[in-house]
């Protein structure tokens, strides 16, 4: 915009939908397909409607739904989960043209009597990103404090994450200016941030909310250091040959990555140790290398595609159109055991199969810098029947409850018989 003065949107969202939507519901395909296999059926159909939630991109706000919902306190986090990063992003690029286009329409209006060879400025959409990352934050602080699923999950609390990038990419003129030395101590603080937050960051602390600023500010100096190109600067050691490989086939990692830690306690049977982890991160990288070169860069280097706007959207609302079918065929497939139907309840989500830390309490599973949800070991004792397993609390309840029956039962014998000791007497 601020180069050329007009915004090709069909054509950025042609290119984003050959970069992401092919491998995204390939690897969506596979997990359901997995989920529906091996997980519990009432457990596989709340992981396959996390599925079709995922693939329409709105899956982020069925999870923080399923963050404050009391009831799903002990459910296990999805295998979709870290696709909620997806739908902000991609309800990001929603919402952004559209603010781009009414800030161009005013600024059109405001210098249309001025010189029109006179290059558009950069400025108004700096402030107005300023602006949306202020608020943002300002709304994260508070969400994470008061509803903290919807703080993880939801645009409003992370847009000023996606913000801080774009204020990096509108001020790069800025940062190219700055002086060798300043932009390499720039590089370094911001690449130590990084690493202090993977370090510092755990389960117990709240999230985003102050705690983002790190990963976040050490991200925009890492980047914005870079576009100087400082000869020490940090930028030599990230565009070595290995990191570049790592970079290249980071989405499919990431795509990988959280379905087969989640699934791999219920093949295996039993918790995860050291060496299963290390296995289970080759296994995914793996994976991942196949995506990248069997669909990731043939789909978004195909010259016919991207030769053409209108057939990479077709594309990529084809591809997003088979994903959900193949979820709601599964869905079909794998219908509610007879025994919860004719209870005629609503099958209790908490009696799942237990193969990591509850949803609700780690919400910061499945997301970058995020995957801090430990997949434990699977104790599905009814998983072989097809059977929901009974939660621990209303075990407890129900022994409860016949533990007080027998008693009662038993001091109304008592009683009977010293009434006929009396009467006999």
């Amino acid at each position: 915009m601020a180069s050329a003065g007009h915004v090709r949107l069909a054509r950025f969202y042609g290119a984003r939908a050959r970069r992401l939507l092919p491998a995204g519901c390939v690897v969506l395909v596979a997990t359901a397909i997995g989920a529906a296999i091996l997980l519990p059926p009432l457990q596989a159909r709340q992981v396959l409607g996390d599925g079709i939630a995922s693939a329409l991109y709105v899956g982020n706000y069925r999870f923080a739904l399923h963050g404050t919902d009391y009831l799903a306190a002990d459910t296990p986090p999805s295998p979709f989960q870290h696709y909620w990063s997806l739908g902000v992003e991609e309800q990001f690029y929603l919402l952004w043209p559209a603010l781009i286009i009414g800030v161009a329409w005013l600024v059109r209006r405001r210098t249309r009597h001025t010189d029109s060879d006179t290059p558009p400025s950069a400025t108004p959409y700096l402030v107005l990103l300023a602006v949306v990352a202020a608020v943002s934050f300002a709304v994260s602080l508070d969400w994470t404090r008061t509803l903290p699923p919807w703080a993880f999950f939801s645009l409003p609390a992370r847009a000023w994450e996606l913000a801080a990038g774009g204020l990096v990419a509108l001020s790069i003129r800025h940062w190219r200016r700055l002086p060798s030395v300043v932009a390499a101590a720039a590089g370094w603080l911001g690449l130590a941030l990084i690493v202090a937050a993977c370090i510092r960051l755990g389960e117990t602390t709240p999230y985003p909310g102050t705690a983002a600023l790190l990963p976040v500010l050490g991200t925009v100096l890492v980047i914005g250091a870079g576009c100087a190109a400082p000869r020490l600067g940090v930028g030599r050691g990230l565009s070595l040959p290995p990191m570049r490989a790592v970079g290249r086939m980071s989405y499919s990692w990431y795509l990988w990555h959280w379905p087969v830690l989640l699934l791999a306690p219920v093949v295996l049977g039993r918790s995860l140790v050291m060496t299963d982890r290390l296995a289970i991160i080759l296994v995914s990288a793996g994976l991942a290398l196949l995506t990248l070169h069997l669909i990731e860069n043939p789909v978004r280097f195909a010259t016919p595609l991207r030769d053409s706007t209108s057939r990479s959207l077709a594309l990529g609302g084809t591809v997003t159109a088979l994903a959900v079918c193949a979820a709601l065929v599964l869905l079909v497939l794998r219908p509610v055991p007879r025994r919860a139907r004719r209870r005629g309840r609503r099958p209790d989500r908490r009696c799942a199969t237990r193969f990591g830390g509850a949803r609700g309490r780690s919400a910061r599973g499945g997301g970058p810098g995020g995957d801090r949800a430990g997949a434990g070991g699977g104790r599905g004792i009814g998983r072989a029947a097809g059977c929901p397993v009974e939660s621990v609390p209303a075990a407890r309840r129900r022994s409860g409850r016949q533990a007080g029956g027998v008693r009662q039962r038993l001091r109304a014998l008592v009683a009977r018989g010293r009434a006929g000791r009396v009467r006999v007497g």
